[in-house]
């Protein structure tokens, strides 16, 4: 039995939004976290999914929904497509170097900036599960956006992060 309201892995493969690899996918879904206070792209027809257990506040942008997927599936079917957004504790992390600090050891490494926020983006190399990474300094906080998949897309989604009150 399947859903189409939220619809459901097979319904988001047959529309095709779970083709990550698009290079033209289109980002025209808005992701907005007020208490972050930040705004994110994202495919049309992806879903916008909070982070449960030991990772309640995270928030993942996928193309399946939870419900549909065994987790361990997540980091090795290439079909499913995860961007994880994680705002580190600010009772533990409020800088780009504290925040780095907790990665040790990269394959590399490169300052960049993401709409005039400074940032950090790496990548651990092979023994790591997440593929790329992006630490971002909001105001308050620092937000880790990573993924286990193909970084192309999840670079043009971490080119779109902004502040609410750039909008």
């Amino acid at each position: 039995m399947t859903s189409l309201d939220p619809p459901t892995l097979m319904v988001l493969h047959e529309s095709g939004a779970a083709d990550p690899f698009n290079p033209t996918l289109p980002l025209t879904e808005v992701y907005t976290d007020t208490h972050l206070g930040i705004t994110i792209n994202y495919p049309a027809g992806w879903a916008a999914e909070l982070g449960r257990d030991t990772d309640a506040s995270a928030v993942y942008l996928q193309n399946f929904h939870n419900a549909d997927v065994f987790e361990p599936l997540t980091g090795n079917d290439p079909s499913l497509y995860r961007v994880r957004l994680y705002p580190t504790p600010t009772e533990h992390v409020t800088t780009l170097e504290e925040a780095r600090a907790g990665f040790g050891p990269v394959a590399q490494e490169q300052d960049i900036e993401v709409n005039g926020l400074p940032a950090l983006r790496l990548e651990p190399g092979g023994w790591s599960v997440m593929r790329a990474g992006v630490l971002v300094q909001l105001p308050d906080r620092v937000l880790l956006l990573s993924t286990r998949q193909d970084p192309a897309l999840f670079d043009r989604m971490v080119e779109t992060l902004r502040l609410l009150e750039d909008d």
